[in-house]
């Protein structure tokens, strides 16, 4: 089964995920194997339906949701049911027994960021983040990577996505 947000906001990155799946099994799997796509509309409700339904049809793997909310609430429908689960969320705090997140964490990247800047000097770091939940696991893990490094973070900056005063923003933190 492929759990994906098929309407909603993010319906096309949903159905770029379907048809990647559908592009792999005809290149890859073997004769047999069957995508069944269940639109999780982009919400936790949709992501929990889309997994009862999915369990209905007696799915054998699950690849999806793509939010780490999704994630959350289809998990633990699928492993009492015992269906192991590759989520497309980068968000690892969502994975959990059968649930694997597929992204990268987003401490392991600032981690390997922050390296590799202050390999080349850097000691001050600013952070332009977005006013939303992503945002604020983005500042807890700069903090831990630039902290835990000896570095210091100068300057931390929130833009509301969307907004056009972005451009705004960024001269005033680069005056800085």
């Amino acid at each position: 089964a492929v759990l994906v947000p098929l309407s909603g906001p993010e319906a096309a990155v949903g159905q770029d995920l379907l048809d990647a799946a559908q592009m792999a099994v005809f290149d890859y799997a073997q004769q047999g194997l069957t995508v069944l796509p269940y639109d999780t509309q982009g919400t936790p409700a949709g992501a929990e339906a889309a997994a009862n339904a999915a369990i209905a049809d007696r799915a054998s793997l699950v690849i999806g949701p793509l939010f780490a909310g999704s994630v959350r609430a289809a998990g633990p429908v699928l492993r009492a049911a015992g269906v192991p689960v590759a989520a497309f969320t980068n968000d690892v705090s969502a994975a959990g027994e059968g649930v694997f997140a597929l992204g990268y964490g987003i401490q392991d990247q600032i981690d390997r960021v922050v390296q590799l800047s202050m390999r080349e000097g850097a000691t001050r770091f600013a952070a332009l983040v977005p006013t939303n939940a992503y945002g604020d696991v983005v500042v807890t893990a700069s903090q831990n990577a630039v902290l835990g490094a000896g570095a210091t973070i100068a300057d931390v900056r929130y833009y509301v996505p969307g907004a056009e005063d972005l451009p705004d923003i960024v001269r005033d933190m680069a005056r800085y």
